[in-house]
């Protein structure tokens, strides 16, 4: 399915897909990429497959290597696992096609210098939130005093370690990402994003009257007063 700069291709034997549906979520999404971060995307190819071994990313230009819990990557393609028990469900894959969106997005906001924890936190706040299972795992750690330091969320290494290691990385990100836009706002999560780009993280947050030092502070301090996730 080709539309309007949006191509739809499959990768699997089961076709029995809402397509129409897909479509307009992705238009929904590109409508709030365009609200939130002031970005349109000029094109997005989704290409839907089978088991996850069948997705072959291009890993040069992957955002994200396919793990046994991960079900979607961009490469300069989006890539859904859509085959297996609950990959056809629409409501699902809407969701990680607009995990997806927001990661080709902040790719190109940012020329690829996104740092991967405001890549993560904002695509789970743009797309489905946090499930019940991830913030269990951010609230232990915070219980036992296991809380990753920011910097160490900037690369990939965290992400794509094991189950629990990620989804305490996974979590972490959306909820230091849910303070900064609270603090910053859109204009200034995307002005972050786009700097990262250009300069080093420190340097962006900086301009923002922050450094790692004050953002893990405050972020703490949020959590504590509001109790949020």
């Amino acid at each position: 399915m080709k539309k309007g700069g949006i191509s739809i291709s499959y990768h699997l034997k089961d076709r029995d897909l809402p397509i129409e549906q897909i479509y307009r979520s992705v238009l929904r999404t590109v409508s709030t990429l365009r609200e939130k971060l002031r970005y349109d995307i000029p094109r997005v190819d989704i290409a839907l497959h089978g088991p996850l071994s069948e997705i072959r990313v291009e890993r040069p230009r992957a955002l994200l290597p396919p793990r046994s819990w991960v079900d979607g990557a961009y490469d300069g393609t989006i890539r859904i696992k859509a085959g297996g028990a609950y990959g056809t469900e629409p409501q699902r894959i809407e969701v990680l096609v607009a995990h997806e969106l927001v990661h080709q997005a902040l790719k190109d906001i940012s020329r690829g210098g996104c740092p991967r924890w405001l890549h993560e936190g904002l695509a789970l706040l743009l797309s489905q939130g946090l499930n019940r299972e991830y913030s269990d795992v951010l609230a232990a750690a915070r219980r036992e005093g296991g809380l990753v330091p920011p910097p160490a969320l900037e690369g990939d290494e965290l992400f794509d370690s094991s189950h629990e290691t990620a989804r305490l990385a996974y979590a972490q990100s959306f909820s230091m990402v849910k303070w900064l836009q609270g603090k910053l706002g859109w204009d200034g999560l995307r002005s972050l994003a786009e700097r990262s780009g250009r300069m080093s993280l420190e340097r962006a947050l900086h301009d923002n009257s922050l450094n790692y030092f004050l953002l893990e502070r405050e972020w703490r301090r949020w959590m504590n007063a509001s109790d949020q996730m």
